[in-house]
């Protein structure tokens, strides 16, 4: 029995140690195309920026980084991906810093700090999960803990197993290191990373479905109402805040100041589908995060 337990020991010491050597074979962005060519851009040109908006598709397609800029006096490049989780973003961006030496004046501007749920639909695919570490796990079950939402503390342990033991992801680590990247419009990078909704079905004639979304959108009663939201929902407020209220690990410099904005809400016009702005209403959205900044921060 004592041999037999030694064996097991043994080789589940090997599994451990040879999934820990398959998973240090791809970088910290590989379980998101669309994070991994953003990154790989900005790492590149990083020197051309001094700051940069990190968030989900509200980010990704509604902050116009070139007029915030004008603003501002900023060089922004805008790191919102579709999807990003609040955990991802924090896990990027950690790791974002640690690899790349910042020792100037740069501003990181935040959409969420506090975990996102992790919806069925996502519990065991890939970017759910790759950023999923210990310490990840950890900020997701004290703050669940604390609201008693034990779906959500399963949901979070499921991924953090899942990653850990490389469940669901030798062979898509096998296709990232064989397979040709995936393709991305050039168009994202020349804007400095901001992509419209509107001006991705102007430049890709394939993206079908945000055509259906749009279509939908304009023919809703919603639309054709027209009915202005309140004031105070347009309000946008801004903050600066530390970066352990963000559960960073990585050594604080003081040349890095960290901002967390809210999300506002425009009348129906301004919008290309249900939940993401048009062009004029992104426009409206940076400018009011640009004076926001400006007024109480910068």
């Amino acid at each position: 029995m004592i041999v037999l337990l030694k064996r097991a020991g043994l080789f589940a010491l090997i599994l451990v140690a040879a999934l820990w050597l398959i998973k240090q074979s791809v970088p910290y962005y590989w379980g998101n195309d669309l994070l991994e060519h953003k990154l790989r851009y900005l790492e590149q040109n990083l020197e051309d920026y001094d700051a940069l908006f990190v968030g989900s598709s509200h980010v990704c397609r509604q902050v116009d980084v070139e007029e915030f800029d004008k603003l501002t006096g900023h060089r922004s490049y805008n790191l919102g991906v579709n999807g990003m989780f609040a955990l991802e973003a924090n896990y990027m961006l950690e790791k974002f810093l640690e690899k790349n030496a910042i020792d100037r004046g740069f501003s990181i501007f935040l959409q969420k700090t506090e975990p996102t749920k992790i919806a069925k639909k996502n519990l065991h695919s890939n970017q759910g999960k790759y950023f999923m570490d210990l310490h990840r796990f950890r900020i997701a079950l004290t703050h669940y803990w604390k609201r008693g939402d034990w779906k959500q503390i399963y949901y979070h342990f499921v991924a953090f197993l899942e990653n850990k033991l490389a469940i669901g992801q030798i062979r898509e680590i096998i296709k990232y290191h064989w397979k040709d990247k995936k393709e991305f419009h050039p168009a994202i990078n020349q804007n400095h990373g901001f992509y419209s909704l509107e001006q991705q079905l102007k430049l890709e004639s394939d993206s079908r479905l945000i055509s259906r979304r749009h279509g939908k959108y304009k023919s809703s009663k919603q639309f054709k109402e027209n009915k202005p939201v309140a004031a105070k929902e347009k309000r946008m407020k801004m903050a600066e805040i530390s970066d352990e209220m963000i559960y960073l690990r990585t050594k604080e410099k003081d040349s890095i100041r960290y901002f967390r904005f809210s999300s506002i809400k425009l009348d129906p016009e301004y919008y290309f589908d249900r939940g993401h702005f048009n062009d004029r209403g992104s426009r409206i959205n940076t400018e009011k995060m640009a004076q926001e900044y400006k007024e109480k921060v910068q």
